[in-house]
This record gives C-alpha cells, structure tokens and sequence, in this order.
C-alpha cells in the first residue's frame, strides 16, 4: 500500500496519470490533496496497488539515476546556478502540444437542422404554379356538396413576388392561407363579409378541400399571407359560390379528390360553383383538369326534360369512348401520400385511391410516401399508354316498320 509521503513526492502530472490509469473519476479537476487521498484509498486493492507501486518504484530509480554529486566547490556552485535557472516542475497539468490544423466543424445539433429548415420554409411559403406567361391568375371555388367547397388555383412567380416585395421584412414569418368568407345581406345593399377562418396551405400543390357548415350558405375565398402580427395581404379572389340544401347522396363511397367528384357529378357542381351558371373561367378550369369538354349535352343531364320534347336520335351522332384509371393502395394512416406532387387524401385505414383521366398518349404517375417525422420517404413509378383504336361506321338500313 503506497504512503501518503510517498504520493506527495510526485507532481500533480503524475498523480493525474496515476488516477487516470486506475479510473477514478474526475481526476481532472481534482487539487493535489484530494488525488494524494483517493489514491492512498485505491492503493488498498490489489489492481491498483500494483500500478502505484510500480510508478513509484521506477520514479524512485529515475530520480537516484538523474543525480549527480559535484565532486568540487566550484563544480556545486555550477551545479546550483544551473538548478536556479532551470524551470521547475508546478504542480500543474503541463500545457498541452501545439494545437493542429483545426478539422472542418461539423455541423449538429440545431446548427445542422436549421438550414435545411429554413430552405423547406421557402417552399412552402411559395405557391407558385408556374413561372408566367400563358394563362392568368385565378382562383376557382367550386361546390363539392352541402358540407365541402374545391378551391382551386394558378399563381404566377410575378404575383408571388410582389406580395413578398409588398410584405417586406414581414414576408419570412408569413404563411399562405385561404380565408374563408360567408356572404349574407343585411338589406342595405351589397353582401357583406362574415371572415369564418383562415386555413393554412403550403406551395407544392394548386388545390384545396374545404369543409363547411350550415347549408345553404354563399362563400367566397381568397389567397393570401397571414403574418405573424396577424396583416393579410391577397393576392387572388375566387368567384361566389352557394352549397345547396342537405339532401341524401346516393354514392356509398366516394373516392378521394384530385377531380374524381366533379367528374361524376360535373353538371351540378358547375352549376352550384358558377353564380347562376354564367363562369367562363369555371368551364375552363373544369376542361382543362378533366381533360374533355364541357358539351351542352352532358350538362342537359341535370334539367327536367319534358315530355313529347325528345328528338329522333340521328345519324352521323357524336360518339366517343373515354378511359379513366384509378390509382390505389395502402399504407399506414400517418404517411402523407402524393400522387405527381399532389397531396392525397389517406382513409383511417390506410387505404387511398385516385381516380385519373387518360388521353391518348403515354403517362408516367410518381407516388411518393413520406413519414410524418419526414426522414423516410419510398417512391413508386407507374407507366400507362393508352393507344384508341377507332373502327369503320357500320350504317344499317331501316326496317319497314320504321
């Protein structure tokens, strides 16, 4: 077992290295005293022991071998002249080497997450469609049924800058919303706005579902920033709309979004969206996503036709046939789902489908699967062509009792 006198003769480098190499914790802030006690402490067990008491058997031969008796007067006084000058041992660490070439920092922590954050921020905050230049701005409201509403819209860069130069330093905190408006009359002229809430949306995607309340009721919406300090600042107005009386819905399911109701039901939806049915804007918006024309025939299908009124069909009638394809699956009910970069609604299941229109050419659907926590992300490419193959007329000649 090592004596205190014995630990005391060392310096406070070597009993660092002593308590270092039998693990006693915190040695590095320890003062000289307390590394004397513990390791008297330690030299007790026979590990320990051992390690102390061959660190002082070599320092105890170091120093009898590095000392050297003057054998003159004149060689003594050297001798002490030399050890004056010399620099003693402190009882302090000894500086540590020179410091090396510092290696490249790497970023953790929030210092990693932040700027990765910040770039996400910006696309979101960014709800443009397209870069300019063809058609114009516009957002499009239509009536899904008495309880959810289908904004839609285009937004050029042009637009989006002018709201971030008209914003100023206010524009990095903001977020795109639509504003939801009811529109009622109180009798003293023009509808006056009730502001019913703002919903967040983000850039990435053209449209929105609405839900509503208390059919029949006028809405009207605009896109815009809501700031911090709770300024709105628009930059696009949507045409009126009304949600009609509740009535029973025939449909047992209906498939999510992405345009597969309004095809179904494309009729009255434009009628309901339209204000009176006067919306060229509407019409087009309504083409343009479903990929076919609106004909005064499909639209016939939702008035009262009357009787005795009803032609001979005749010859030479349109006719085409069209093809819709319904993308599906299943995942877990917290993964958000995109289909060509558009949100897709997911069931309490996990299960989704989408319903899509098919023009004559080849089509490339990404479906991308992303986890709520963002990290993991799994993506599935389908290729479809579509090639329509139209046959001869075949004309028949009337019967005698036509």
């Amino acid at each position: 077992m090592a004596t205190s006198n014995e630990l005391n003769s060392l310096t406070l480098a070597d009993l660092g290295f002593l308590a270092k190499e039998i693990g006693v914790p915190g040695w590095s802030k320890m003062r000289k005293e307390d590394l004397v006690r513990i390791l008297v402490a330690k030299s007790r067990s026979k590990v320990a022991g051992d390690v102390i008491s061959n660190f002082l058997s070599r320092s105890k031969k170091k120093s009898v071998s590095s000392v050297k008796k003057p054998t003159t007067p004149t060689e003594l006084k050297v001798s002490a002249s030399k050890r004056k000058k010399t620099p003693q041992k402190s009882d302090t660490i000894p500086p540590p080497p020179p410091a090396k070439e510092p290696e490249p920092r790497r970023l953790t922590g929030v210092d990693a997450v932040l700027p990765n954050f910040v770039g996400k921020q910006a696309l979101r905050r960014d709800l443009t469609t397209r870069a300019g230049g063809g058609t114009p701005d516009r957002l499009v409201l239509m009536v899904r049924d008495p309880y959810w509403l289908h904004a839609f819209w285009e937004v050029s860069a042009k637009t989006i800058e002018r709201a971030k130069v008209a914003l100023g330093h206010l524009w990095y905190a903001s977020v795109p919303v639509l504003r939801l408006f009811r529109l009622f009359a109180d009798g003293t002229g023009a509808p006056k706005r009730q502001l019913l809430r703002d919903i967040p949306v983000h850039g990435g995607v053209n449209n929105w579902y609405l839900d509503v309340t208390n059919p029949p009721s006028t809405f009207i919406v605009e896109l815009g920033y809501l700031t911090k300090e709770k300024k709105f600042y628009p930059t696009l107005s949507s045409n009126i709309v009304e949600t009609p009386q509740q009535q029973v819905i025939d449909e047992l399911e209906k498939l999510d979004g992405n345009w597969k109701g309004v095809a179904d039901d494309l009729g009255r939806v434009f009628k309901l969206s339209s204000n009176e049915g006067h919306s060229q804007e509407l019409k087009e918006v309504m083409e343009e996503q479903l990929g076919r024309p609106m004909s005064p025939q499909l639209l016939s299908r939702y008035r009262v036709a009357k009787q005795g009124n009803i032609a001979k069909t005749r010859r030479n009638f349109q006719f085409n046939a069209d093809v819709d394809v319904i993308i599906h699956g299943k995942t877990d009910s917290n993964v958000q789902i995109t289909i060509r970069n558009e949100p897709v609604t997911v069931n309490a299941d996990g299960t989704f489908a989408v319903r899509f229109a098919l023009p004559e050419k080849r089509h490339l659907f990404s479906v991308e699967a992303e986890g709520s926590d963002g990290v993991e992300m799994q993506r599935v490419i389908l290729t479809l062509e579509r090639n329509t193959r139209i046959l001869e007329t075949v004309i028949q000649e009337p019967s005698d009792d036509d």
